[in-house]
């Protein structure tokens, strides 16, 4: 039997560990590829990959999928690929979403999204800030505590002995060991800032931030998964392994590598060349110099405006400015 990591009270176990959840976060399904992965000769078929390993795991251990937010990469996807992930997405998965999924990142605005009609449609499970939701029985017991995009995480004070209590957060975290902040980070969000939000939870799952790391905090009894993106979309990520979480009925988590091996990524002998239009190639050149350089301002501008640096009209007229094409 496994040991159990944590000092303090958890649901009685009488037979070995079992899995009691799979954790997934930040999928950004698109209509069409990311430019690093336009090689793909059919980005439908490459989206579906890593969710076929999905289903495969949830079906040889009969648990719920959680996904910490950004399951689409827009909030107002075009109806091919919500119905792609109607088709695609597992049966009895719970979830909060993310800003991606939010219009103008608003969640007053839920009801205007993709991530709405996959509610509407019973698809997924909408975890309500202040609303847990007990899932599972006996040793598999849970309680899913939701934190959308924008709701700050709120530490447990009433825990229950019976059940796992499992906070489910779509806000940037990152870790100085596991080397996964961008370039000025905020402070505030550094993981040992969390420590006091999450405590009195046996796992704190977050999505967000796309790399990786699986750590602990409160002298261990708070087990932190940040589940980083189910599939690979930009060039730096080429080299990232992608994972499955796998939450044990005993509060330990461990992490199911993905085969990504069939993943298509386009190399400089693919780079579009424009035949027509004065400029247009050496634009595209200038482009490409600066691979990943413009993603990562964007990110570090997402995350400056949920630090709250400008007022909120502002806000929301970036936000539509770099939520056009």
């Amino acid at each position: 039997m496994k040991m159990n990591p944590f000092n303090r009270k958890l649901p009685k176990i009488d037979n070995p560990p079992q899995v009691a959840a799979l954790k997934i976060a930040d999928i950004h399904l698109s209509h069409a590829p990311p430019v690093a992965r336009s090689a793909e000769p059919d980005w439908y078929a490459a989206m579906a990959r890593p969710f076929r390993q999905l289903r495969s795991l949830q079906e040889k251990y009969n648990v719920p999928v959680i996904c910490a937010g950004d399951i689409f990469d827009r909030w107002n996807s075009p109806a091919e690929l919500i119905n792609f992930a109607m088709k695609e997405l597992p049966d009895g998965t719970y979830a909060v979403p993310g800003q991606h999924d939010l219009p103008h990142h608003e969640y007053g605005a839920i009801k205007k999204s993709a991530y709405w009609t996959l509610i509407e449609a019973k698809k997924i499970v909408n975890l309500i800030p202040g609303r847990p939701v007990e899932v599972g029985e006996g040793g598999k017991a849970l309680r899913l505590h939701g934190f959308p995009w924008g709701f700050p995480v709120e530490p447990l004070k009433d825990p229950h002995d019976m059940v796992l209590e499992v906070a489910v957060v779509h806000s940037y975290i990152w870790s100085e060991m596991s080397k996964s902040g961008y370039p000025g980070a905020p402070e505030e969000m550094k993981l040992k800032s969390y420590t006091k939000k999450v405590k009195g939870y046996h796992v704190a799952v977050f999505g967000d931030n796309h790399l990786p790391f699986l750590t602990s905090v409160d002298g261990h009894k708070t087990k932190v998964l940040n589940c980083g993106g189910l599939m690979r979309r930009i060039s730096n990520e080429k080299e990232r392994p992608c994972y499955v979480g796998l939450l044990w009925s005993d509060g330990t988590v461990t992490r199911e590598e993905l085969d990504c091996s069939e993943d298509k990524w386009i190399g400089e002998k693919d780079a579009p060349i424009i035949q027509d239009g004065e400029g247009m190639k050496e634009f595209l050149e200038e482009l490409s110099s600066l691979g990943d350089a413009a993603i990562n301002f964007a990110d570090a501008v997402h995350h400056r405006l949920e630090a709250g640096c400008v007022n909120r009209d502002v806000y929301k007229i970036l936000l539509e400015a770099m939520e056009k094409k």
